[in-house]
């Protein structure tokens, strides 16, 4: 028989540490997976509670006090330090005003583009051309160039124009 201690009694005597992998796991998997904005803000949701069980379990002492001492009072023994609940406490208000926050976002785009699918909002950026274009259009069009291996160029043909809408340099017909 083996001296070193099995994953499974491991696992048991640190149920916060297995519950906070687990928490994190899905809700990583939840904001990369899911094309929906509100199942992306859940996922965010459950990374941050994983990352507030992390701490809370790490902050415990075995046979721990709370650290409040009677006037005259020596201090003995194992405290239990109050930082880390005291910055969790702070990261939960912080996350309830982050869900807040993206939730009202969330019910702006549903009322402007009529859905909450990232997929289906992108194509309607693109096809109103308020997407802005950068390295993942460069990207995207490299993906998905044609078989002469040219990248399409989503704005080949359009001419250049100044602020007043007309052709640059100021010329007019």
């Amino acid at each position: 028989m083996s001296t070193q201690p099995l994953l499974i009694d491991v696992l048991a005597t640190r149920t916060a540490y297995a519950a906070f992998v687990a928490l994190l796991c899905t809700g990583i998997y939840m904001m990369i997976a899911n094309e929906h904005l509100v199942k992306k803000i859940i996922g965010l949701n459950l990374f941050q509670t994983a990352i507030f069980l992390f701490y809370i379990a790490s902050a415990y002492v075995d046979g721990g006090a709370i650290p409040i001492l009677s006037s005259g009072e020596a201090a003995e023994g194992l405290y239990v330090s109050p930082l880390p609940h005291v910055i969790v406490l702070t990261a939960i208000v912080v996350g309830v005003s982050l869900t807040a926050v993206a939730l009202a976002l969330c019910i702006r785009i549903y009322d402007e583009y009529g859905t909450l699918n990232v997929n289906a909002l992108r194509d309607v950026m693109r096809e109103e051309g308020t997407l802005p274009t950068g390295e993942t259009e460069r990207l995207r069009g490299a993906r998905d160039a044609d078989t002469d291996g040219q990248a399409s160029n989503p704005s080949a043909g359009t001419g250049s124009t100044d602020a007043a809408g007309g052709p640059e340099g100021g010329e007019t017909a």
